[in-house]
């Protein structure tokens, strides 16, 4: 297990809360209906004063080469309760973003690739008082904690994902 932390204090826990959809019954049932369409992944690209264990990390991602994977993202917070996000990824594009409850939902947000969760983490890194990440072998994060505002109550934002290769 790996521990990074790292201080520049901002406010607000939705920082790295990902897009969601608000469907109503008649939109989710024509979303889940409809043909699912590909969305190109949005590449991390390591940078300049990133952090260096996050540099590492996607060095051993890339050095795998999976092109074909499944996410399963849940989030832990003081927010509103979201369902889990499956994400399939296929040759740099999502294929299939999907929520994991009784009645799985096709979702329309770019879900959670590889790629999207390491620029999370940059810019945790960047703006949270505190990010713990636990890395798994292959390079990609298994739980990743931020503490957006040090010492504030309800801020904190917790990740747990499930990789899964195809």
């Amino acid at each position: 297990m790996t521990v990074t932390t790292r201080g520049l204090a901002t406010g607000g826990a939705a920082v790295l809360l990902g897009t969601a959809l608000t469907l109503t019954p008649a939109t989710a049932r024509a979303a889940s209906d409809a043909e699912p369409v590909p969305i190109p992944v949005e590449p991390f690209v390591p940078r300049t004063g990133d952090d260096a264990q996050l540099v590492r990390a996607w060095e051993r991602w890339q050095s795998r080469g999976i092109e074909e994977y499944v996410t399963r993202v849940s989030l832990s917070c003081f927010c509103a309760p979201r369902p889990a996000l499956r994400t399939e990824v296929h040759a740099d594009d999502t294929q299939l973003v999907t929520t994991i409850e009784e009645d799985p939902q096709v979702r329309r947000v770019k879900g959670y690739g590889a790629d999207r969760l390491f620029r999370m983490l940059r810019r945790a890194y960047a703006e949270a008082e505190s990010v713990e990440v636990e890395w798994t072998r292959r390079g990609l994060p298994r739980e990743v904690a931020v503490d957006h505002v040090g010492g504030a109550v309800d801020d904190e934002v917790t990740y747990r994902i499930r990789f899964a290769a195809r």
